[in-house]
């Protein structure tokens, strides 16, 4: 558990530290993957030639239990509302990314971590919780336009500490972003 919270504080350090520093900066828009159903990011590099960089961003999901059926738009199972229940999933997901890849056409690999809060109230369960991802994916950043897209796999896994049940696996992911 402490290193978990040295993880979260040395990420979050870096990204403050580096917020203002870079030449290639990003917003996007984010449609599933690590962000659940939607959210927005912040993507940026660590300087203007560095294939290093790091992604941080707010996202919304929902878990919706209908009696029939049980609706996931999160990357992993948090909790299980009862039977016509849904429970709202906010999360911060954070990642650092290495780029492979020359001129528009990158490879990109990410590893990251995802805090999250939930409005799930049964039985006094934690409303609180973290776990870890990774994600390989296609990215492409325009040199004329200032647009990047983005489009891979996350895939969550447990993370000691973290109190989850288990994760949904491999989940796709797309980003459109707008270069600032």
């Amino acid at each position: 558990m402490k290193t978990s919270i040295k993880l979260i504080v040395l990420i979050l350090v870096i990204n403050i530290s580096t917020l203002f520093s870079q030449n290639k900066k990003f917003v996007g828009l984010e449609l599933a993957g690590s962000y659940g159903l939607s959210g927005i990011s912040y993507d940026s590099r660590f300087d203007e030639k560095s294939k290093f960089g790091y992604k941080i961003g707010i996202g919304y999901g929902f878990e919706k239990n209908s009696g029939v059926s049980h609706w996931y738009f999160t990357p992993v199972k948090a909790y299980f509302p009862e039977d016509d229940q849904m429970c709202n999933y906010f999360s911060v997901p954070m990642n650092i990314h290495y780029l492979f890849g020359q001129e528009k056409h990158f490879f990109e690999t990410a590893l990251g971590l995802n805090l999250f809060v939930t409005d799930y109230n049964f039985r006094n369960y934690n409303r609180i919780g973290y776990f870890s991802f990774c994600r390989i994916a296609y990215r492409y950043e325009s040199k004329n336009k200032p647009v990047l897209f983005s489009i891979g796999i996350d895939m969550p896994f447990k993370t000691p500490g973290c109190g989850l049940g288990y994760s949904l696996g491999f989940i796709p992911s797309i980003s459109i972003g707008y270069k600032l």
